[in-house]
């Protein structure tokens, strides 16, 4: 069996430098169905690790070179797309 992974989002983060960690884990499908009406905290308890990986790259973000540069006041989008195929 072979997994395929594809993820795309946008950031829209202040300047500096960030790690990102890959991670992957299960959940029971009843815990699944009820996941958005849990606290974030209590999530970790219901997911079982598989695999993780701490610190597998860097994104840095610099400041912008030309027109207007409008200050950072702490947003962050992370609308996107994920897909994951199991061949």
């Amino acid at each position: 069996m072979d997994l395929s992974q594809l993820q795309s989002f946008d950031l829209n983060i202040a300047i500096g430098q960030y790690t990102f960690s890959l991670g992957v884990g299960e959940i029971s499908r009843e815990n699944y169905n009820q996941i958005k009406f849990i606290n974030y905290y209590k999530r970790e308890r219901l997911i079982n690790g598989i695999f993780s990986a701490p610190n597998i790259g860097v994104i840095e973000v610099k400041a912008k070179t030309r027109g207007v540069v409008f200050p950072f006041h702490g947003l962050v989008d992370l609308k996107g797309h994920h897909e994951i195929k199991i061949i």
